[in-house]
């Protein structure tokens, strides 16, 4: 039986996305303490969502939410126009935000959008979903 090349891609992929899904459900359960712990630690020591969601292309141009401990204060929405990028001693970090960043434990709940299928942990990250004034409704 002959294949098409996107025949085997798409076993491929789909051989890949089984294998990241049990092995990273796994590893999100023996996870679940610390990921508590955290949430527990940011909704103690500042106001606001415990949890960061903001939209990033994923494969195919697909828009996500992708998911992030919150580690800055909530001062601004994430679709404003010229919003600052995060520095090294951003006075908006939270008290445990740069403990967070320096270990990159924010990152975490993104395991959620890998089970999702919104990303993999392998390959190029996510690209912003940057918003303009300029587009026509």
């Amino acid at each position: 039986m002959a294949f098409k090349i996107s025949q085997v891609k798409r076993r491929f992929w789909c051989h890949v996305r089984s294998h990241q899904t049990g092995h990273w459900r796994a590893v999100l359960l023996l996870l679940s303490p610390l990921l508590l712990v955290i949430a527990g630690a940011i909704a103690l020591t500042s106001p606001g969502s415990v949890l960061f969601a903001h939209d990033r292309y994923g494969l195919d141009g697909r828009r996500f939410r992708i998911l992030k401990f919150r580690t800055m204060r909530v001062l601004e929405a994430g679709d404003q126009q010229g919003l600052r990028q995060a520095t090294r001693n951003d006075p908006r970090l939270t008290p445990i935000g740069g403990f967070l960043r320096r270990w990159s434990l924010d990152e975490l709940p993104q395991l959620v959008n890998v089970l999702r299928g919104d990303m993999s942990l392998v390959g190029p990250a996510p690209m912003r979903w940057i918003t303009t004034s300029n587009t026509a409704a």
